[in-house]
């Protein structure tokens, strides 16, 4: 008999573990060789060649060697309980690796294939089995990929990817994409100068009564000026939409509080809305890089685009029932005047690269024309009055935008 012996301790011998290896022919000297299976991963093992007679065993001089280290094997759980901004995930550890895991989690992201290196997860625990755990600060409407991971020395192991996709808040504005470039701002008859302004997102609608509703839990529209769901809101202020007190965050230069409209859309949606620029009103208007430069928003005609007192009878009309201009975005001209998130101060001529307008003022801008108004006022670069960040105004409305990002 010949073969190795081989043992977690020096000095092994055939008492310990063997491996015989077969004597081919009467061929009994020269080499020998063979696997050996079923070691542990990452374990130091010392081995002997031997060979035995009638006289008994003799062994080879002594070798060690240090088997590999293992990976974690483990399999990714479905997505569960998911709602706008969360979900529920995680997975199933078949075997914990050699040496054992020392972190454990899900990593996810927009893109397919998620790494650590990605948004995760760390869920707390050891050994085998399951592990879940919720996951927060998603988009609403957003598709996921998501795959569970475990870490030790040899790296991250990962399951395999599963893919959910969170719920869309039913009050959530639908948005169109406007290219950045620059333009020409202001009227030819009074000040005029360049801009250019990053790429952005715009409500393609002016926000309805019924969104409000579903944010605020109120309606602030005044009958007098046009009621129902898919009006759009009016007789709010300022500060409404963008609220006075407890948590904030800063947005282009504006602070929005959680008692506003728009610091609890967004924490009903998981993004940051928040209101457009003067800059931005006005481009998106003219409607972008794909202008064909017209005197309202659209068209020359305003009665194909907008409602204003002399098509409206003075009541604010559902959104979207007149034409949309070049980028698909309606009532930009005319409907309800638009509050824009910039303080009123008087245009200089400079270049201006994406402008917010100043630090503080005593009233806010406000654009676009409505259904009380001449049609002068639904001209794309026509200013509109200055207004109270307080003010109260039935031909007043609002819509968002927000970061490309």
């Amino acid at each position: 008999m010949r073969g190795v012996a081989y043992a977690t301790t020096p000095n092994p011998t055939v008492d310990n573990n063997k491996k015989e290896i077969a004597i081919s022919g009467d061929t009994r000297t020269g080499n020998f060789i063979a696997e050996v299976t079923y070691l542990k991963p990452n374990t130091m093992y010392y081995a002997k060649a031997f060979a035995t007679n009638t006289e008994g065993t003799t062994y080879g001089q002594e070798i060690s060697f240090m088997t590999l280290q293992s990976h974690p094997v483990l399999t990714t759980n479905a997505v569960t309980a998911f709602s706008f901004t969360s979900a529920k995930t995680g997975g199933y550890i078949l075997d914990e690796g050699t040496p054992a895991y020392t972190e454990r989690g899900v990593c996810y992201g927009a893109a397919p294939n998620p790494t650590i290196d990605d948004t995760k997860k760390v869920i707390s625990g050891t050994g085998t089995g399951n592990f879940s755990e919720e996951i927060t600060g998603l988009i609403s409407g957003t598709t996921y990929y998501v795959r569970a991971y475990a870490i030790n020395v040899t790296g991250p192991s990962y399951g395999e990817q599963v893919t959910f996709t969170t719920a869309t808040y039913p009050g959530e504005p639908e948005m169109v994409f406007v290219q950045g470039g620059f333009f020409v701002m202001g009227s030819p008859e009074d000040v005029q100068f360049v801009v250019t302004l990053s790429s952005y997102n715009i409500d393609k609608f002016e926000i309805t009564q019924a969104q409000w509703v579903s944010v605020m839990g109120t309606n602030p529209s005044d009958i007098s000026w046009g009621i129902g769901n898919n009006n759009p809101v009016n007789n709010m202020t300022w500060n409404d939409i963008v609220g006075t007190s407890g948590a904030s965050i800063k947005l282009n230069g504006t602070t929005y509080y959680e008692n506003g409209f728009i610091y609890k859309l967004n924490q009903l949606t998981g993004k940051k809305y928040r209101l457009p620029t003067e800059a931005e009103f006005e481009y998106a208007a003219r409607g972008g890089a794909k202008s064909k430069g017209y005197l309202y928003s659209g068209s020359n005609n305003l009665e194909d685009v907008g409602w204003f007192k002399g098509t409206s009878w003075y009541i604010t009309q559902p959104i979207g029932t007149k034409q949309p201009n070049e980028l698909g975005i309606y009532d930009m001209s005319g409907n309800v005047a638009e509050w824009c998130s910039d303080w009123f101060a008087p245009y200089t001529t400079e270049a201006k690269n994406n402008p917010i307008g100043p630090e503080s003022g005593s009233s806010k801008v406000v654009r676009g024309g409505s259904a009380g108004n001449d049609a002068g006022t639904c001209i794309v670069y026509f200013r509109g009055d200055r207004v109270g960040i307080d003010a109260h105004g039935g031909y007043i409305g609002f819509r968002i935008v927000c970061n490309t990002e």
